[in-house]
């Protein structure tokens, strides 16, 4: 294929206000994040610090907590996502003309908000949660156990989303 200039221009200009977004809400937005982040605060008597700032960050409890929680998930989701997807979209191929109530149910966990969702886990599943304490009577192992099927509601929840979007 020849180059034409007159087609590059047009390609440019259909471009460019993709480009232009992209650096305006993605790029300005970042770069400021990193200057901030190597700053004491923000604003006018912001001093340098460096990176001790990422220091506190890799020393803090929660933070490490929420990374080493964010990898499980991703450990356990993913592969799920990606097996429960393919197989998904099989059956569904298969038979999708019979059954078009299946697929509006299979779209109900993506279409229920992730907030809704953990909010609900959490009132349910919690330490000091609703459902919690009926199961106290049932001695301590149970309520871990508990705890446990919890983050899996939650894990189920989170995969579902995830394989209706890839189905």
């Amino acid at each position: 294929m020849k180059y034409n200039r007159n087609n590059a221009v047009k390609g440019y200009l259909l471009v460019s206000p993709l480009l232009l977004g992209c650096l305006v809400f993605y790029a300005v937005p970042f770069c400021m994040m990193l200057c901030y982040s190597v700053k004491s605060s923000a604003g006018r008597s912001a001093t340098f610090v460096g990176l001790e700032n990422y220091r506190e960050m890799l020393q803090n409890e929660m933070f490490l907590l929420a990374c080493r929680n964010t990898l499980k998930f991703l450990m356990i989701g993913l592969p799920l996502i990606l097996l429960l997807s393919y197989v998904i979209a099989l059956m569904l191929k298969k038979y999708v003309g019979r059954y078009k109530v299946l697929k509006s149910v299979l779209m109900f966990p993506y279409i229920m908000p992730i907030v809704g969702t953990v909010f609900l886990v959490e009132m349910l599943f919690a330490e000091n949660g609703a459902s919690t304490d009926f199961w106290l009577w049932l001695g301590e192992g149970v309520r871990s156990g508990w705890r446990l099927l919890g983050r899996l509601v939650l894990q189920l929840f989170y995969i579902s989303g995830k394989i209706l979007v890839t189905v």
